[in-house]
């Protein structure tokens, strides 16, 4: 991922209360929102769609506490208190990658 759409930065900034129109400001934080995509993606072994419209909400939950704990200089706190819910991610993953391999092998899709 390389950019961050201007829909999804809009809604990012409206959920944290950025109100005002600082293009650097826009800058950083859209470099924050691409390693928080980033970094949720790794954990989780799949590419999630982050888009206002169709996008993964529990991803996009995660995404957003992500931004907040980095902006605040705590990513470690963050990984702690969400780790119950990286996990419910990535369980869910697994199991959409096993039924689709599973579908696969009977000829189903």
């Amino acid at each position: 991922m390389t950019a961050v759409s201007k829909e999804l930065l809009a809604e990012i900034k409206n959920d944290i209360d950025i109100t005002w129109e600082d293009a650097a400001g826009d800058e950083k934080l859209s470099g924050c929102i691409l390693r928080g995509m980033n970094r949720i993606n790794d954990l989780c072994g799949t590419q999630f769609d982050y888009s206002t419209e169709t996008g993964d909400s529990q991803a996009k939950d995660l995404l957003l506490n992500y931004v907040i704990y980095a902006r605040a200089g705590a990513l470690d706190d963050f990984m702690k208190n969400y780790q119950a819910d990286i996990n419910a991610l990535q369980i869910a993953q697994e199991v959409k990658r096993y039924a689709q391999q599973q579908a696969e092998e009977s000829g189903t899709v």
